[in-house]
């Protein structure tokens, strides 16, 4: 057991950061209180560690991307929850983000488009004949059969049909392809009937 130099509570010594230099081993401060330490001088410091990072990466790109990898791999349903939150906050600024990464990327995006025709031929084809159904007024663009965004385009249930689809906005169909369809109307009546709520709280109290 050891003491905590920062926060006086005694520890077992795997809280604490090997350091063969001590006497004990370990660092003064354990591993909680470090962590809050670091926080602190990196908010206080915000154009130094950017810069320090900026360097570390550009000097191990490797590195970097093999422990990004393994992280997502490791924690990938809390990364996935944690950027959803983020984007439905912040729906402007993602938007504009994901549109300055389609100009800055043109040329990987047509290799991968590329890459993805190759491997997805039936997939391809399917959306091939319903974008020419569509130029040519065989079929009419609808709005989401969910929420009504006009921002929608063909969802195939079946790609052997190509002109059979459902018309969804990209949130939705995101919730298609993570859930089934029954779970995806279930959501988005939950999310309205919180609106509504949220609406009606706020009525009241303008009263």
């Amino acid at each position: 057991m050891k003491r905590c130099s920062k926060c006086g509570v005694e520890k077992s010594e795997d809280e604490f950061h090997k350091d063969k230099r001590r006497s004990h081993g370990v660092v003064y401060s354990c591993k909680k209180c470090q962590s809050k330490y670091a926080k602190l001088w990196r908010l206080k410091n915000l154009e130094r560690t950017r810069e320090c990072s900026a360097q570390w990466y550009i000097k191990n790109k490797k590195r970097a991307s093999t422990t990004s990898k393994k992280y997502y791999v490791k924690n990938k349903n809390i990364i996935l929850k944690k950027t959803k939150k983020y984007r439905e906050k912040n729906r402007d600024k993602s938007a504009r983000w994901s549109k300055k990464w389609r100009e800055n990327n043109k040329e990987r995006r047509r290799l991968y488009s590329k890459e993805w025709r190759k491997n997805n031929k039936e997939k391809d084809q399917a959306h091939k004949k319903l974008n020419y159904a569509l130029k040519t007024g065989k079929i009419i663009k609808q709005n989401c059969e969910f929420c009504g965004s006009a921002k929608s385009f063909g969802h195939h249930p079946n790609y052997n049909f190509p002109l059979i689809v459902r018309w969804v906005c990209p949130l939705h169909h995101s919730f298609i392809h993570k859930t089934s369809i029954n779970n995806c109307y279930d959501r988005h009546n939950r999310k309205q009937q919180n609106n509504n709520k949220k609406s009606s709280t706020a009525n009241d109290r303008s009263y």
